[in-house]
């Protein structure tokens, strides 16, 4: 699956891992999941490995305004130009739209299974350059609701009956994917609400950093082959650091089981490379990779994926401002994609190991709390904020959107 992939806030599912949105497949979105089930007796040890950390000189970053500018001194990184950056916010800002929130009744018909399910909050993000939708069950009233009203399939929704418009009167909007069907009854619609500059700026350089190398694996020509590991060898050890940089790129070992480090090590291994290299893209494609535990094993379980480092302190090693780089992780926006995303779990860990909590705790506050800002953002900035255990930021409850008090009320009764 691949790392853009996005499950159930709150209830269900956790990101399993992947690279970017190629292939058909959503984000991952920030999603607040429980962990995927274990698979019974596939349990083993983790593999040992020590991450290497290079002593070369590190670049530092000069105050960023709007646009981040090249540092004087760049010893290491291919630096994005200025204009990498601001074409990417200006694509951003023609296509970005705030992903809509309907709470109401749904009526599933998906997969030959029928479902009615009461008090479900239903995301609507259309697809980038598409006239479809994806469709996301955020949450329900309980877990067994959540577990009812959920479907897999979340792309490619396209409307047949309604608009947003007349939705927020209380018309029904339904959404057919082949001969499935699914139609929401709402009793609350989010408004359109914007997204300020701050924002879509955070999105924006992580799309731009992340863009400025090519994708780090070719899906294509993916192989689980271990001699590809012997090919990488000879070819560092005859200073061809272009050919080993081919074989990572096809080369996706596949863990033994949810304990199984191997996939991680491998990765690790790949942005050591990509980092020696100064690709500074490659490097925080597969750092992003690391950080989510996004990588292709038999099995997944809670237990294993806790016993997976993010190793997101790597990022202050980059230059970057780190700040608005995991800012930029915690925003999604229907109309546009970029090369990673997180899980809500793996995010919130990655947040607290970075050692920038509580600058980062502090925006999502104030966004969380932005009547102006849209409601799906402020649902994840209130999310974020529940799990980083931030309850002094969410103490003043009537400040928060609709849904979102919606959200952290059922949220603290399951504690």
């Amino acid at each position: 699956m691949d790392a853009s992939e996005r499950v159930g806030r709150g209830q269900g599912e956790e990101t399993a891992g992947g690279s970017g949105r190629s292939g058909g497949v959503a984000r991952i979105a920030l999603v607040l999941g429980t962990a995927l089930s274990v698979v019974a007796g596939l349990e083993c040890a983790p593999s040992r490995h020590a991450s290497v950390k290079p002593d070369a000189p590190l670049i530092v970053a000069e105050e960023r305004p709007r646009f981040p500018r090249s540092p004087h001194a760049n010893p290491r990184w291919s630096w994005p130009g200025m204009a990498h950056f601001q074409s990417t916010y200006e694509e951003a800002d023609r296509r970005a739209k705030p992903i809509r929130l309907a709470h109401g009744l749904l009526v599933k018909d998906v997969d030959g299974e029928h479902a009615e399910v009461e008090d479900v909050v239903l995301s609507i993000e259309r697809e980038a350059e598409s006239d479809v939708h994806e469709l996301q069950v955020e949450f329900a009233a309980t877990d067994e609701a959540y577990d009812q009203a959920r479907f897999w399939n979340r792309s490619g929704w396209k409307l047949v009956t309604g608009s947003m418009e007349r939705a927020a009167a209380g018309v029904p909007l339904v959404f057919e994917r082949g001969t499935s069907r699914i139609r929401i009854e709402p009793t609350y619609v989010s408004s359109e609400g914007r997204i300020p500059m701050e924002a879509l700026d955070a999105w924006s350089y992580v799309a731009a950093l992340l863009s400025s190398d090519p994708p780090v694996y070719d899906n294509a020509r993916a192989t689980f082959e271990e001699d590809a590991g012997e090919k990488i060898a000879a070819a560092r050890a005859a200073g061809d650091k272009e050919k080993a940089l081919s074989y990572y790129r096809v080369w996706r070992p596949m863990g033994r089981c949810s304990m199984d480090s191997r996939p991680a090590q491998v990765a690790r291994e790949y942005a050591e490379l990509c980092y020696e290299m100064g690709k500074l893209g490659c490097f925080l494609q597969l750092q992003l990779r690391i950080m989510g535990d996004q990588f292709d094993r038999v099995a997944y379980s809670s237990y294993g994926e806790a016993s997976h480092a993010t190793e997101a302190e790597r990022l202050t090693e980059t230059g970057l401002d780190v700040d608005t780089f995991l800012l930029g992780l915690v925003l999604r926006f229907g109309g546009v994609s970029r090369e990673g995303e997180l899980g809500g779990y793996r995010l919130v860990r990655s947040i607290k190991e970075s050692g920038h909590k509580a600058p980062i705790a502090a925006r999502l506050s104030a966004w969380a709390k932005d009547g102006t800002f849209d409601e799906y953002s402020r649902l994840t900035a209130t999310q974020i904020l529940a799990l980083l255990e931030e309850d002094a930021a969410l103490a003043d409850e009537e400040a928060l959107s609709e849904i979102a008090r919606l959200w952290l009320a059922r949220h603290r009764a399951k504690k």
